[in-house]
């Protein structure tokens, strides 16, 4: 009957292919949102060729409206061009920082990327855990009904009581408010699963109805290895670079320059007459404001030290994030297995031997219902027991995956290669 429900509401399930936990994941990275991370990180990486290059040359035109008398002749005007020239390493550590920053999007992106197949994977699994429910109440409502019909027409016979009957349709009415309740939220669910993974439209989607149990997973978290502690490691090179420029930036900085100089006829006659001249120029910056530069190296040891202390914190939390998702799977694996094998296998002993002695009269209909309730009840619970399971697995997945190396590249062909593994 759910199977039916499920129809009515959605008819366009019947044309939809079943969307799996894993296929959930990886259409999180086919996502506008990831696009947009990817294309900034391509585009942080052409910075570097950029940063290790000399600043651009500077042309000028001078002209004189009143020219100057010089032994060849009036001077008119001047053609000057100047090339500036950083302190020897300058342009070393620019291209060093630039490349942390780079190295740094790139983890960023990692980063992203497990945080949506983590964001997906956890949306798939709560709207596969409503779907169950609404299961399990439909199939409560259909006992329940079946059970209501049945004492209804006993009282009618005069062999029924109606009490019996009108706790059966209690608890019919119950089951239906509860799977309307169920139905509800299911819409919401399916909108949330998929925005994560990059529809406008959620209502096409059907998941499976079976979810296996997940595998084993590494014993340590591996930290060291994870994109959130390399992209801070990365913040904190791009830190000591920025200190390195602001020590560079206290020495003088030069600029080697021509200028042609622009000669009229001279009113005498002189030899040469009219030459132009060339000229080789030769200027210095001199860093004489002391207090500007001590506030930039003041500036930069700040971040730099900022940057040290992110890279601890960050270290910090994925290695607690990865001892509370630990502590979450052994107690839902150790849940799921006694609902499963133990408690279940019992509930449903208890509600066929209940119906039996029903039906011999040993048993009242409060107790029969109540053995119903329970196996509904502990349906929900195994279910909830495996996907808090899952979800603590998908976390332990993300956390113990080592990042990508820089050499395997950023491109999107690269990134296509990655969701192929």
């Amino acid at each position: 009957m759910h199977l039916l429900i499920c129809l009515l509401l959605f008819p366009s399930l019947l044309q939809a292919e079943e969307l799996n936990l894993r296929e959930a994941q990886e259409a999180a990275t086919r996502t506008p949102r990831f696009e947009a991370a990817l294309a900034m990180a391509e585009a942080s990486r052409e910075g570097i060729q950029l940063a290790g290059t000399l600043p651009e040359p500077r042309l000028g035109v001078s002209l004189q409206p009143r020219p100057v008398e010089t032994r060849l002749g009036p001077q008119q005007g001047a053609l000057q061009l100047q090339q500036p020239l950083p302190w020897p390493g300058t342009l070393q550590v620019q291209k060093e920082r630039a490349h942390a920053e780079a190295r740094g999007e790139f983890y960023r992106l990692q980063n992203e990327e497990r945080e949506l197949r983590l964001a997906a994977g956890k949306a798939w699994l709560a709207l596969w855990q409503q779907e169950r429910e609404i299961e399990h109440l439909s199939d409560l409502l259909d006992w329940s009904s079946r059970q209501r019909a049945s004492l209804e027409a006993e009282y009618a016979a005069g062999i029924g009581r109606s009490g019996a009957s009108l706790r059966a349709r209690l608890g019919e009415e119950q089951a239906r408010l509860r799977l309307a309740e169920g139905g509800d939220r299911l819409h919401g669910l399916r909108q949330a699963l998929a925005r994560a993974i990059g529809r406008s439209q959620g209502e096409d989607l059907v998941l499976p109805a079976d979810l296996t149990l997940p595998g084993s997973l590494p014993d340590n978290a591996g930290v060291q290895d994870h994109p959130a502690v390399l992209q801070a490691t990365s913040s904190v090179l791009r830190a000591r670079s920025s200190e390195e420029l602001s020590r560079l930036a206290s020495r003088p900085d030069l600029s080697f320059g021509l200028s042609w100089l622009f000669i009229g006829e001279a009113e005498m006659p002189v030899q040469e007459s009219g030459r132009d001249a060339l000229a080789l120029n030769l200027s210095i910056r001199l860093p004489l404001w002391q207090g500007a530069n001590q506030a930039r190296r003041a500036l930069a040891a700040q971040e730099r030290a900022g940057a040290s202390a992110g890279l601890r914190d960050t270290e910090l939390r994925l290695l607690e994030r990865w001892r509370l998702a630990q502590d979450a799977r052994i107690s839902a694996e150790r849940d799921e297995e006694r609902l499963r094998i133990d408690l279940l296998p019992i509930a449903e002993a208890l509600l066929e031997s209940t119906e039996e002695e029903y039906r011999g009269g040993l048993a009242r209909y409060d107790e029969l219902a109540s053995a119903a309730m329970d196996r509904t009840r502990l349906r929900l619970q195994r279910d909830a027991s495996l996907v808090r399971l899952w979800k603590a697995t998908l976390e332990l997945e993300e956390l113990a995956r080592p990042a990508r190396s820089e050499t395997d590249g950023m491109t999107r062909s690269a990134q296509g290669e990655t969701r192929r593994d």
